[in-house]
């Protein structure tokens, strides 16, 4: 059953769609009432939006000058203060409106431009949407609390004015004026009136849902409605059930978040992360964790806010669930994996540690104590949690038990001599896999093959390959997604028959033939092996684009494929892009 299927609100969401006007919605930015101990939601937002623009925000001034003030019209220069500067620049009628001085200084002012049209006309529907706009984009820029919460609801006083003029066509100011009630919920200390606005802000917000949307609004409208679910506990750190007080608003967060996959717009990272968020309140923890998956992985490098989350997620789900108690080790190189990735991803992940042990002290001591446990435990494992006790260590410092724990453990830690890593052999290939076998794709397109895509990879290179590349291409991302079924030798090649015979049928089987190229692949002899007998088919009976290299790190890349364009997955590449890519590339019909 689907999660939209599974998590249908009992009360009836009525859809009417009606027709609006079209406008251009900025990039939403958020505000949390407490804070996290590493970038909040609100930063995110910042790194994450282009800088905002409005179509009208370039200004003038009064037209002092008697060659202009004469040529214009209080309605006309309302209009003119409104356009972006570019408009201005490329319209060839007006460019002495440049050398006027006083609309030189207000044209890097869109607060001020605004306000002089809004002066020049109060009752222009465009012009008090933008107006209120602007005051909202403005409120980051004041650091006063009291200031900032007199901005916003001069904001929605000049919204409101808009949509008591035109409330049936009015989307933009509906949209805005969503955001900024749900704003003034954040900043206020009230809790009834913050309460008040965030019922506000769900009741605009589900004006929109009737008329035009967007996947940003309704992703906006779920987060406000899972404020509702918690109030007062909103925020960022009072995550899960046991701070939900009425379940229903995440039901109905869940449906605005998957009725707008419906809406055309691509899945991106806000949205990603709020449905990974509500299905975590809801007591979801392995759901919330494959949804925060794919919120890390369609994150900036510039934030790492999504990992830090992620390790919340999969710290409370190894505490609820008593994982110690289960002999599965799977728990522990999972995050162990999310850990090392972490660190090769933003370098430095001390202030996550960091937010971690302030949160999640008592769950940190116990997951390192079984941690150290595992057998065998490989070199990047014990260099990682190196990393981490070190931290935790100085964290501590205050905390004399606790510190002492901490070291005891880095002395056993020490004691430990890492399994060394050499490349596989066929008494190996079945060896306790790291992780339990993958489900299969949800979906497969080839029609004469048993798989979709084969992966040839370096068994160094396995952890990647199982617990980020795999997930996926085997996962549906949302409901316009396709899942692939896919093929690798831990979890598929058949025991018992030799390591060369398993390849050549893998291939055989296979629709597609993946080589993930790395340093380690370029000096595995079986990797080279499976990229000889992978060109050899092209030769043969598939298609010329059978074979699809995909790029993991800068290295030479074999003659044998380097005339074969590749999915470049490297650090300084958009994987988002790449993955789609590779995605549109397993799409095609074999023949």
């Amino acid at each position: 059953m689907s999660l939209a299927g599974k998590y249908k609100t009992k009360r009836k969401i009525d859809i009417e769609l009606e027709s609006s006007e079209s406008d251009t919605h900025s990039t939403e930015k958020k505000r949390q009432r407490t804070g996290s101990p590493i970038e909040t939601e609100q930063e995110i937002h910042k790194q994450d939006q282009e800088p905002q623009k409005t179509e009208q925000q370039a200004s003038t001034p009064p037209l002092t000058d008697s060659r202009q003030s004469d040529s214009y019209s209080n309605e006309n220069g309302g209009h003119i203060l409104m356009k972006r500067k570019r408009l201005i620049n490329s319209n060839s009628t007006i460019p002495e409106l440049l050398e006027i001085p006083e609309l030189k200084k207000l044209l890097n002012d869109p607060l001020k431009a605004s306000k002089k049209a809004y002066e020049l006309m109060p009752n222009d529907v465009s012009v008090l949407n933008r107006f209120g706009r602007a005051l909202w984009n403005c409120v980051d820029q004041t650091l006063s609390t009291k200031t900032k919460l007199q901005q916003l609801y001069q904001s929605e006083k000049i919204l409101s004015a808009s949509i008591s003029k035109d409330g049936q066509r009015n989307w933009f100011a509906y949209s805005s004026r969503m955001v900024v009630r749900k704003d003034i919920a954040n900043l206020e200390r009230n809790d009834k009136i913050a309460e008040e606005y965030l019922q506000k802000a769900k009741s605009d917000g589900h004006i929109c849902f009737k008329s035009k949307t967007t996947r940003k609004d309704m992703t906006i409208l779920a987060e406000v409605c899972q404020k509702l679910a918690k109030f007062p506990d909103i925020g960022s750190n009072q995550c899960g059930p046991e701070f939900v007080r009425d379940a229903n608003y995440l039901y109905q967060s869940l449906d605005y978040l998957f009725y707008s996959t419906y809406l055309g717009d691509p899945p991106e990272y806000h949205w990603t992360y709020r449905t990974a968020s509500c299905l975590f309140d809801l007591g979801e923890y392995e759901q919330a964790i494959e949804w925060q998956r794919k919120a890390w992985f369609l994150s900036k490098t510039s934030t790492s806010y999504a990992f830090y989350m992620l390790c919340i997620y999969m710290l409370t789900i190894f505490w609820q669930n008593k994982m110690w108690q289960k002999g599965d080790n799977s728990i522990f190189r999972e995050f162990l994996y999310i850990l090392i990735y972490g660190k090769t991803k933003y370098k430095d992940i001390t202030k996550n540690l960091k937010g971690l042990y302030q949160f999640k002290r008592k769950e940190i001591l116990r997951f390192f104590k079984e941690a150290l446990k595992l057998k065998p435990m490989r070199v990047d494992e014990k260099n990682i949690l190196e990393v981490c006790l070190g931290d935790f260590i100085t964290f501590s410092e205050n905390h004399r038990d606790l510190c002492l724990e901490f070291r005891q453990l880095m002395a056993k830690l020490q004691d430990i001599i890492p399994e060394k890593e050499v490349e596989y052999v066929l008494s190996e290939i079945f060896k306790n896999p790291s992780i339990k076998p993958l489900a299969r794709g949800l979906k497969d397109f080839s029609k004469s093959f048993r798989y979709d895509f084969f992966v040839s990879h370096s068994h160094l290179d396995g952890s990647w390959v199982d617990k980020t590349f795999l997930r996926h291409l085997e996962s549906k991302f949302d409901e316009s997604d396709v899942a692939f079924r896919g093929c690798i030798a831990d979890r598929d090649f058949t025991p018992g028959i030799s390591v060369l015979d398993n390849i050549l049928a893998a291939i055989g089987e296979s629709n597609k033939v993946i080589l993930v190229i790395s340093e380690s692949f370029v000096s595995s002899n079986w990797c080279q092996y499976e990229a000889d007998q992978a060109v050899i088919s092209i030769s043969k009976s598939k298609d010329d684009n059978c074979v699809i290299p995909v790029l993991l790190e800068d290295c030479d890349i074999p003659d044998k494929i380097a005339h074969l364009n590749y999915v470049n997955l490297s650090n300084d590449t958009d994987f988002k892009r790449e993955f789609r890519r590779l995605k549109l590339a397993l799409m095609q019909d074999d023949k």
